[in-house]
């Protein structure tokens, strides 16, 4: 998309002479999301004598950057025969546009300027300015496949707006805070390992683009499977022992062997 143009008015007269508004993208505010405009404006000589300049006006995006309507020839008045050419400029400043929220932007301009002999050359028309590139929106909820005792599969979608992602990430924790989670790199769809049996865990997912991060997506919660399961009528189950004690039923705790020594398991 250009950052620069300019519109010309109505070419009056055998001369071929008009009126012109310049304008240049200055800088741009991504954290505003707007560009700064700088604009000149003015006429076109062609031919080496005129009487004056007066009753004009120009306009970027409704707003009046010039306007002047005296009705003689004082408002920018030359004696004949001074040699102006190519061109005059009348006036010139700086502008703040806002984009639109996906950062795309545009401008209007409109012109009109009398020029000698009361030729008056209009003009308007209209830009695109180069696109700010915007933060992404948060992406889908992981969806949580090939859950075990200790790994999972999570997988999401891109919010699909802002500036091109160029990387994504998933947190997971047994918490509620993405950012104290434990943080990995993805590429949509990614198995997470590692994890303990029978504990649940929240699930978040984000995108990164030239812009920065998005917000972390909507929160996900899951459950490993448990170290022991049983199949109850075609449905898998965590399988939680009991023992009768003195006539009394007791949650087991059973025990694993780890690195040589027996740990009773919670």
């Amino acid at each position: 998309m250009p950052s620069s143009g300019e519109l010309q008015g109505t070419h009056i007269s055998d001369f071929g002479e008009y009126s012109w508004l310049d304008w240049q993208v200055a800088t741009q505010d991504v954290a505003g999301n707007r560009s700064l405009i700088n604009w000149q404006f003015g006429w076109q000589f062609v031919h080496y004598s005129c009487r004056g300049l007066r009753n004009g006006e120009a306009w970027i995006s409704g707003n009046a950057v010039y306007y002047n309507h005296n009705s003689g020839d004082n408002v920018h008045a030359f004696n004949s025969g001074h040699d102006h050419r190519p061109r005059l400029q009348v006036a010139s400043g700086s502008i703040w546009i806002g984009h639109n929220s996906d950062g795309s932007g545009s401008i209007s301009l409109s012109v009109t300027l009398t020029g000698f002999s009361g030729f008056v050359s209009p003009g308007s028309g209209s830009a695109s300015l180069p696109t700010i590139p915007r933060i992404s929106s948060a992406p889908s909820a992981p969806v949580i496949s090939d859950l075990t005792q200790v790994s999972l599969t999570a997988t999401f979608t891109d919010a699909g707006d802002g500036a091109p992602v160029d990387s994504r990430q998933l947190s997971y924790s047994t918490g509620t805070d993405p950012n104290a989670g434990t943080i990995i790199s993805s590429d949509g769809s990614d198995s997470i390992t590692g994890l303990s049996p029978a504990t649940t865990y929240n699930v978040w997912a984000r995108t990164h683009n030239v812009a920065g991060y998005s917000a972390w997506s909507a929160m996900t919660v899951t459950r490993t499977i448990a170290g022991a399961t049983i199949t109850v009528g075609g449905v898998v189950k965590e399988a939680i022992p009991y023992v009768k004690v003195s006539g009394v039923w007791k949650l087991a705790r059973p025990w694993v062997k780890s690195l040589g020594e027996w740990k009773q398991t919670t």
